[in-house]
């Protein structure tokens, strides 16, 4: 793959950037999906938004409510094969720092409060809303 994009080991790869693969390469799909149990706790788009509005500081909970409409249309248990919960949090390449947080199984990532306090804390790692602009 580096010969098929003129590149090193040292090379820098930015998001957005193309990616040529060679001829003969095979695409595998992701074969681990997540499969929760029912979350323990319901939670009402508007107890989510008071939620997001008690967490997060006032200047972002605008955006911060955008990102979770477009993510998981404000739906606490919402989850897909690789992103949980209302901000969509993707536990698989987030769980080392997670951890830290006590979330030590996705599935806690579906109650609305856990998973608001880890979309901040992931804000405030990255200092910025990159984590969902794509």
């Amino acid at each position: 793959m580096l010969t098929a994009n003129n590149a090193q080991t040292s090379s820098m790869l930015l998001i957005g950037d193309l990616v040529c693969l060679p001829q003969n390469a095979v695409l595998q799909e992701a074969q681990a999906t997540l499969k929760l149990p029912p979350p323990e706790r319901i939670y009402s788009p508007t107890k989510s938004k008071a939620i997001i509005q008690e967490i997060f500081p006032k200047k972002l909970v605008k955006r911060a409510l955008e990102i979770v409409e477009r993510e998981s249309h404000t739906n606490a248990a919402a989850y897909n094969a690789c992103c949980v919960g209302l901000f969509q949090i993707n536990y698989s390449a987030h769980k080392s720092w997670l951890a830290a947080m006590g979330v030590t199984r996705p599935e806690q990532l579906l109650d609305a409060y856990v998973n608001t306090r880890a979309a901040l804390k992931l804000y405030q790692r990255s200092g910025s809303w990159a984590a969902w602009n794509y």
